[in-house]
């Protein structure tokens, strides 16, 4: 494990788990403490950096036909998005969009945890209202336990040629909360449905509260022992 701010530790530490073959991913939100194994739970994220969305598009990679065609057309749904990412990593076989804060939400309480699934969750809900005018499938990775690739290291797919992950702009807005607001898209509250949805998600949440970048930079990260497993950031 590594502490959130040791930035240059973190950066070593996961191209040395890609220079042993283990595919290398960071979690979108920071854990309060160190997890025994795996990526951690979205009831323990203890703060986020800035949301995300993980855009695939069609290749040997994915057996979904309803995706983006390509990677141009993949950047053309990032460019029709009311807000533009602060970061865009090429993942390999997609595009992985960080909208960055101003300044990272620690949460305080349980009820700010629920808020900030609940903002992941609306936001993705945009993202794939968008694509949907197109006919296309934007994957749900809202969960606030979500790790995503660390650029840098190499994709190692099953079945596909070993691509680079590419960090391709880091240069755009920061924002705060309230800027996504306008554009949210409501969801269904899922109480009691056994989906895995946090029940009463709305109930829990204070007026006024509802409204993860390269988190990878303010996560913790652990090392896998085995050198043929993935290595996980929790």
């Amino acid at each position: 494990w590594v502490r959130a701010t040791d930035l240059e530790r973190i950066a070593d530490t996961g191209l040395q788990a890609a220079a042993r073959g283990q595919n290398v991913y960071v979690p979108v939100g920071l854990q309060a403490e160190r997890q025994d194994s795996g990526r951690g739970k979205a009831a323990t994220v203890c703060a986020l950096a800035g949301l995300w969305a993980d855009i695939d598009y069609q290749s040997p990679a994915h057996k979904a036909q309803n995706l983006p065609p390509d990677e141009a057309a993949a950047r053309a749904l990032l460019a029709e998005l009311p807000l533009e990412p602060t970061a865009v990593v090429h993942s390999g076989h997609g595009l992985q969009a960080w909208w960055l804060f101003r300044e990272l939400w620690a949460f305080g309480s349980d009820a700010e945890r629920l808020a900030a699934a609940e903002l992941s969750e609306r936001w993705q809900a945009t993202v794939q209202a968008v694509a949907a005018r197109h006919g296309w499938t934007v994957d749900a990775t809202a969960d606030l336990a979500r790790v995503l690739r660390l650029p840098g290291t190499v994709n190692r797919k099953d079945g596909c040629e070993p691509v680079p992950v590419r960090l391709l702009r880091l240069d755009g807005s920061r924002y705060t909360r309230d800027d996504f607001e306008p554009y949210l898209v409501d969801v269904p509250d899922n109480r009691g449905n056994g989906n895995g949805s946090a029940p009463g998600m709305r109930d829990a949440i204070p007026a006024g509260q509802r409204n993860a970048t390269l988190t990878s930079l303010a996560g913790t990260m652990r090392r896998s022992s085995d050198a043929t497993s993935d290595a996980s950031l929790a």
